[in-house]
């Protein structure tokens, strides 16, 4: 099925910011794989942020130019690109408030946070947003909650649904 005008400007250009906002999240992360184990807390979320970051901008951008290849997705494939963006997003979401939260408390409280509530946070983040993106495959609706959007340019939880 051809895309209109409207879909096919706007899979385009997410495509297109899509791989820059990706790029330029690796920047961050790469440089900084070998010194993980050295930075500090709060740098140590901003690395994880960035790099949870990247899944969900390429994830929106591999939807995108697959919709510009293909045309449209199939129901797996586009089950598969919510599950990764609402982990994407809940991971991404969940690291901005931990970033706010160790900020507050070694400016306001000036508490000592060791690396390894850092590491533990993070732990939790990625096992939390893995729940939140895997719940409709635990309570077998996940034909219902996952689709195609109606703008036909990315997949997402359908949030109308009330027989989940």
């Amino acid at each position: 099925m051809p895309l209109d005008t409207p879909n096919l400007c706007f899979s385009s250009v997410f495509a297109i910011v899509g791989f820059i906002g990706s790029a330029t999240n690796l920047l961050v992360v790469l440089p900084n794989v070998r010194y993980l184990t050295r930075i500090v807390p709060s740098s140590f979320l901003v690395f994880w942020l960035c790099l949870f970051d990247s899944v969900a901008i390429v994830n929106g951008g591999i939807i995108s130019a697959s919709i510009l290849a293909i045309g449209e997705n199939d129901a797996v494939t586009c089950r598969l690109h919510a599950i990764l963006s609402v982990f994407g997003n809940t991971s991404s979401i969940l690291l901005c408030f931990g970033l706010a939260l160790f900020r507050h408390l070694i400016v306001v409280h000036q508490t000592y946070l060791p690396k390894y509530f850092a590491t533990f946070f993070v732990v939790g983040v990625v096992v939390f947003a893995a729940l939140v993106s895997s719940l409709p495959f635990m309570m077998g609706s996940q034909e219902q909650t996952y689709k195609m959007r109606p703008c036909n340019v990315h997949c997402a939880p359908d949030w109308s649904q009330r027989d989940v």
